[in-house]
């Protein structure tokens, strides 16, 4: 996928010397960082993740997707974190980010766009809604493998 400019921004694909760009927009959703340094690399090898970045003369915003097929969805894409630097939000950037999301994934014929939402985000259900997407399962975690667990 090529880097793409429009009217006052662009949006382009990440890089490994993007990490403090990454993890300064990362620590906006948590202060749990620690995963960054060590899953950003992990990420950009990945030949089913897309990382992008989208800037306005310095950037953002970004967003972590990964392509990959499910019985029950088919071929979809899974936005993971799609983050939008505070003084930027409320102005339009996520839109256009999950926007271009949205154009990749009909470019690459996903059948399904899917992402996770904090259940304490009423104005977030809001947006997703608003663009289309519906609520239709409950999200479950067990963490397995970190230190709360014992490993």
């Amino acid at each position: 996928m090529m880097n793409q400019n429009f009217s006052g921004f662009a949006i382009r694909k990440a890089a490994l010397d993007d990490l403090a760009i990454i993890k300064d927009l990362y620590s906006q959703l948590t202060s749990d960082t620690a995963n960054v340094e060590k899953d950003f690399p992990t990420i950009l090898k990945d030949p089913n993740s897309l990382c992008l970045i989208l800037e306005k003369e310095t950037p953002i915003g970004m967003v972590i997707c990964s392509i990959r097929t499910s019985l029950s969805s088919g071929k979809k894409m899974v936005i993971d974190e799609i983050i939008i630097d505070e003084p930027f939000r409320g102005k339009g950037y996520g839109h256009i980010l999950m926007e271009h999301c949205i154009t990749v994934a009909k470019a690459m014929n996903v059948d399904c766009v899917e992402l996770t939402c904090s259940l304490t985000n009423p104005e977030l259900h809001s947006f997703y809604e608003g663009m289309g997407f519906e609520h239709t399962m409950r999200l479950y975690h067990l963490y397995v493998g970190d230190e709360e667990n014992g490993s």
